[in-house]
């Protein structure tokens, strides 16, 4: 608790998903050390059971989660982070072209 007798909110580096058949929630650990890290005000969308493809290899690819932008302390993010349902991994998706990136969060 802060001075003031409030409860201070920790950022967590975790990532949970709710089974809907269970109706309860369950966490999720990734493989590897490559991860978004901690953050708030982010934005996530599921790409799942949709016909994706690689483009650079044109093969299917499984469901996937986007991660977009945020902040944590003094940093916003920008940046576009792809988690791998197969492979329980993040990797981070870099453009050809940072100038036409969209801020990650406004203030």
């Amino acid at each position: 608790k802060d001075a003031s007798g409030k409860q201070k909110a920790e950022v967590l580096d975790d990532m949970w998903v709710f089974l809907t058949t269970a109706r309860s929630w369950t966490q999720v650990f990734h493989n590897g050390v490559t991860t978004p890290g901690k953050r708030v005000g982010h934005s996530m969308t599921t790409l799942y059971g949709q016909q994706l493809v690689d483009i650079d290899t044109d093969a299917k690819v499984g469901d996937r989660v986007l991660l977009f932008g945020g902040s944590y302390l003094d940093r916003i993010y920008s940046d576009l982070w792809v988690y791998d349902m197969e492979t329980n991994s993040w990797t981070e998706l870099i453009t050809d072209n940072d100038a036409t990136r969209p801020p990650g969060m406004q203030r």
